[in-house]
């Protein structure tokens, strides 16, 4: 049997398999995934280890459902049958070079596990990264994606960009627009920096609202713009703008500002 037709014979085969997984979460994470079959092709071979209740594809493996795929070097998919009979697929792993492709973007990383009833995904190793329209997430340690909830959260140096700014933190969340119009808004936590052409801001913790393009910092704030700076324990950030305001402990405390005038 040729490649070619090995490889449409292990497509047909698995469409046939998981027909029977019409029942499962979408692997989008939406209603209407439901009630789509999940679809696992491979290059090279297709197991069925019917004893461990797993499905292994290896060569460009890529499991689908409705608008959401994920393509790895080597998928395993675990399934479960419960008392009605009905068999369901509740976790996938992948393993080297996976990609997620959905309606929120494009996620990367050496190795992934997604759990299909959570509409999670936990993708681990070096090139970790989310990119949609307009905006991008990159960490370091880990890179979560909630499909039901738009979300992102990524450990270990993460950052958050747009064209012209970015939010970085040792822990970061990012959310993006229901309809994939870019970033919504996001957190994040411990050594925080956010820059812009014209400014830099640091502080303890910081939240980031994409419609205002303000970003509220506490802990420890500074903010420089040129040779000129500002420090204080919470300050707001006008990212589109420029316009950042100082506060001082609530009840009382100062603010300092440290300015070098110009011949301009």
């Amino acid at each position: 049997m040729s490649r070619m037709a090995y490889k449409l014979f292990l497509t047909a085969f698995t469409l046939l398999l998981f027909g029977a997984c019409a029942n499962a979460q979408g692997l989008s994470g939406t209603e209407s995934g439901k009630s789509s079959p999940i679809e696992i092709t491979a290059d090279d071979a297709l197991e069925w280890r019917r004893a461990e209740n797993i499905y292994v594809a290896r060569g460009n493996a890529q499991a689908q459902q409705g608008e959401t795929r994920i393509n790895a070097a080597v998928l395993k998919a675990h399934y479960r049958d419960d008392a009605n009979g009905n068999t369901s697929i509740w976790k996938v792993e992948a393993e080297n070079n996976v990609t997620i492709t959905s309606p929120d973007g494009v996620v990367k990383g050496a190795r992934g596990v997604y759990l299909v009833s959570e509409g999670r995904a936990e993708l681990t190793g070096g090139n970790l990264s989310a990119t949609g329209e307009n905006m991008s997430v990159t960490a370091e340690e880990s890179l979560q994606y909630f499909t039901n909830e738009n979300k992102f959260m990524a450990v270990g140096n993460a950052v958050a960009s747009e064209p012209g700014r970015s939010i970085t933190g040792d822990t970061l969340t990012a959310w993006t627009k229901a309809d994939g119009g870019g970033l919504d808004r996001a957190e994040a936590d411990g050594n925080v920096v956010i820059k812009t052409e014209t400014e830099t801001a640091t502080g303890n913790r910081a939240t980031y609202d994409a419609d205002t393009s303000i970003a509220e910092l506490t802990g420890d704030v500074k903010v420089v713009q040129g040779k000129n700076e500002l420090e204080g324990v919470r300050a707001t950030v006008n990212l589109e703008t420029g316009v950042s305001q100082m506060f001082g402990e609530q009840g009382g405390g100062r603010v300092k500002g440290l300015f070098f005038p110009s011949s301009e």
